[in-house]
């Protein structure tokens, strides 16, 4: 059954993680959420998503790179998060899409996110999740993994279950001393796209124009992406060049 986003914004728990001192990281690595489709569909929160949320706050610093627009990001955190929303290392507002290609793809580029936090985090320690594998074409490979979309007729959904197999996989990041080794030897859900896919044609070409050659998404009319820290609980605006 799926969970309203109305209901119980603020009530859920973090149980204590189970973790033995030698495999606490001195510094957490890096979870970026695409909270869209993946936490949040319509006015519903995905099953288990309270606890999902808690266990990722315990062991990750998290990240949520969204694709909703600007003026509505406030009530979807809210929804998606609760109170617990001061707790994400940041929130980023925008995507890039592509100009050049056949039809418009919008991507997610790490490198603006380890540009924002030099020397803290970068391919060594970051990993992000989302349900659309081309989003991930600009980025070094083994750093994401995919999953389904949530949708609110499937009843059967359980991907959040504390005792499911994410939940298992994201335990072994957690202890990786290497995120993109540990992806490489470990793949879990949808695969990446790859020379095997069978429009790997097209995103080829993709890659090849490269992020230099898109544009920001438009904000409000503005060229600009929105971003809000966990230091600042401020927008701020980051060029393309940032």
């Amino acid at each position: 059954m799926n969970e309203s986003a109305l209901d119980g914004d603020d009530d859920y728990e973090e149980s204590k993680p189970n973790l033995s001192p030698q495999i606490q990281p001195k510094t957490k690595k890096l979870f970026i959420l695409n909270q869209n489709e993946i936490v949040l569909a319509e006015l519903f929160r995905r099953p288990y998503s309270k606890q999902f949320l808690g266990f990722c706050l315990q062991r990750f610093e998290v990240g949520v790179w969204s694709s909703a627009r600007g003026y509505n990001i406030d009530g979807a955190l809210k929804c998606a998060m609760g109170n617990h929303k001061e707790k994400l290392l940041f929130v980023w507002v925008g995507l890039i899409p592509m100009v050049n290609a056949e039809k418009p793809l919008y991507m997610k580029e790490l490198q603006k996110v380890w540009n924002l936090y030099d020397s803290i985090y970068s391919r060594s320690n970051t990993l992000m999740i989302d349900d659309k594998p081309y989003r991930a074409l600009y980025n070094p490979a083994h750093l994401s993994i995919f999953t389904k979309s949530y949708d609110i007729n499937d009843e059967e959904d359980n991907l959040f279950d504390p005792n499911g197999e994410l939940c298992k996989y994201l335990e072994g990041v957690y202890k990786a001393e290497d995120v993109p080794r540990h992806i490489q030897h470990n793949p879990f859900g949808l695969p990446p796209i790859t020379p095997s896919h069978p429009d790997w044609k097209y995103y080829k070409k993709v890659q090849n124009i490269g992020p230099s050659a898109s544009v920001l998404w438009s904000f409000l009319g503005h060229s600009a992406e929105v971003i809000v820290t966990r230091s600042t609980h401020a927008y701020c605006y980051i060029s393309s060049c940032a």
